[in-house]
């Protein structure tokens, strides 16, 4: 409770700060929005004299039709802005030369008349405005652009100049935790290959590396800049990006809090993303509704796990309700400036859970290997119990005085069962026919003992289906404990019945129930203690085991996945 209150107070204090954050960038921006345009080229177009008020006024970018253009916005500039250094920071998908008063300020790639002619400038572009310039008074910028390597359907919608130095200060607090993803990343998937393959941990390392990408692909027009012409591969690359983590984030969560369905929330995720990404019209409607769609997924996803109580829901639900209330608020500037701070925070809390989850599985595994010995030496023992050897010694002593044939075969056979339980002890699981010679070996061994014979019938088995060691040996030796046999021939019948349904397989071994033997075994006794023991190391709770009586005969069944 004190971590889901504290985990709430970090998410509303960053709820403020990214309020308080817009306010003054809203207050503090200094955005040209309206320009003066007109196609064609004349020298004359740069001059402060010249008649412009028949132009067009654009608001945001160019015309449809790729040319040569000349655009002229009338500025201002008080006497106590006079005083500090200007700066001009445009981002026009064009090549272009700036004009301030008909004096040629800078270049951005060259201007030309056809393809072949123009060489793209950078797709963004600081111009410093020198003193002598920045006078009080009226002025006149002029700008000469062509734009024939720009693509269709983003020329009209890419035209902005402003006197600031430019978005790049806004991309490096992101950029900063590029590194701490990555290596988030790599450490995950590190440890889904060699220390625990769990799905959870290939999805969370995949989406810290798509969320490393996605950074990349926004702060790289700010931080390293490119020529206009790789806009639109950029702008894609963002896309396909975006809905990448748009369908990892929902995934990791599907895995984290066992929500059944997988594959049909998934299905209906995927369909809700192809639909906003075909349909949509620009790419930024594209990314923003593509993630607002993988939140509210997700939202609902830990709303369910807190219903089913699951640990860790809580904290997941208020990060998430976060993130998706920034972005309704903020979606402007989402992207850019407030996704990846929110989600490195985000990253944060998750790696608390997985930590636990890992220490956990560390546990269960050192566990699960404790109890894995023991089960080794409970199986060891099994056949050298006290009372069973001294048994077994004097049978070779009588047998070694009236027949040294017999004690030869006795011994043999002896011999054969201790090697293959030898062979099997250090084993989770071994193959039917392995188990089935180990049970043939303990009949014949008895066979001698009690100079009765006893035998093992199989029905329908598939000799490569892997059990745990002994089971069926000790359903046996149970019986044999179990009952006085005084017939010549005792026959157990083992049988296997495949389910397909659930793909499992069920071992129904068959014991003669003696009349003077006991009509049930005890089903708290040692030998049964290990058989349960050994399926749950082996299967978890995917397994079933029941015994009763049925006639004159005691029926095992025992129920366990099948072998692929």
């Amino acid at each position: 409770m004190k971590t889901y209150r504290l985990l709430s107070f970090v998410y509303l204090s960053l709820i403020a700060f990214c309020c308080f954050s817009f306010t003054l960038e809203a207050k503090q921006a200094n955005n040209i929005s309206q320009f003066l345009l007109k196609k064609g080229d004349n020298d004359l177009w740069k001059s402060t004299s010249f008649d412009d008020s028949n132009w067009d006024n654009i608001y945001q970018g160019l015309p449809k039709e790729a040319g040569i253009y000349w655009s002229r916005l009338h500025v201002h500039v008080s006497k106590q802005s006079s005083m500090e250094q200007q700066t001009l920071f445009t981002s026009i998908l064009g090549s272009y030369d700036i004009y301030w008063d008909g004096y040629w300020l800078s270049s951005n790639g060259i201007v030309g008349d056809s393809m072949t002619s123009e060489v793209p400038g950078n797709i963004d572009k600081i111009t410093t405005i020198p003193n002598y310039l920045w006078t009080e008074g009226d002025h006149v910028i002029s700008i000469r652009i062509s734009n024939f390597h720009s693509p269709d359907k983003l020329r009209t919608r890419t035209f902005m100049a402003r006197f600031d130095s430019g978005p790049i200060s806004n991309s490096l607090l992101p950029f900063m935790v590029l590194g701490g993803f990555i290596i988030l990343s790599l450490y995950f998937f590190q440890l889904y290959i060699i220390f625990s393959p769990q799905n959870i941990y290939l999805i969370f390392s995949l989406l810290c590396l798509s969320v490393s990408g996605l950074l990349i692909a926004e702060t790289w027009r700010n931080l390293i800049g490119y020529s206009y012409d790789w806009h639109q591969f950029r702008l894609i690359s963002v896309g396909i990006l975006t809905f990448v983590v748009a369908t990892l984030l929902p995934l990791y969560f599907l895995f984290q809090f066992s929500i059944k369905h997988k594959f049909r929330w998934m299905v209906c995720l995927i369909a809700s993303l192809g639909f906003i990404g075909v349909f949509f019209p620009t790419f930024d409607i594209k990314n923003l509704y593509m993630l607002l769609t993988a939140f509210v997924f997700s939202l609902i996803i830990t709303i369910i796990a807190i219903r089913s109580k699951q640990q860790g829901s809580r904290v997941a639900c208020v990060a998430i309700s976060t993130i998706t209330i920034t972005l309704l608020v903020m979606s402007f500037s989402f992207l850019e400036e407030y996704f990846f701070p929110m989600f490195a925070i985000f990253i944060c809390i998750e790696l608390t859970y997985l930590t636990k989850i890992m220490t956990s599985t560390e546990h269960d595994k050192n566990l699960a290997l404790l109890n894995s010995a023991q089960l080794e030496i409970s199986l060891l023992r099994k056949n050298i119990q006290p009372h069973f050897i001294l048994n077994t010694l004097t049978s070779i002593e009588e047998w070694i005085e009236e027949s040294p044939k017999t004690a030869i075969l006795f011994i043999d056979a002896l011999a054969d069962e201790f090697r293959v339980l030898n062979n099997m002890s250090d084993k989770k699981l071994i193959p039917l026919a392995q188990e089935i010679d180990l049970c043939n070996s303990h009949l014949e061994i008895m066979s001698y003992r009690k100079d009765q014979k006893y035998v093992l019938n199989i029905k329908d088995i598939d000799l490569s289906q892997k059990i745990p060691p002994a089971i069926l040996h000790t359903l046996i030796e149970n019986s044999l404990t179990h009952n006085r046999y005084t017939s010549d021939t005792t026959i157990f019948n083992l049988q296997q019945i495949n389910n397909l349904e659930d793909n499992t397989i069920e071992l129904q071994l068959s014991t003669p129930i003696s009349q003077n033997g006991h009509n049930k075994i005890v089903g708290t006794g040692t030998g049964l203690k290990y058989i349960r023991s050994r399926l749950t190391e082996s299967f978890q709770d995917r397994w079933h085991f029941e015994e009763q009586a049925l006639g004159d005969f005691w029926i095992s069944k025992v129920r366990i996945p099948k072998s692929n």
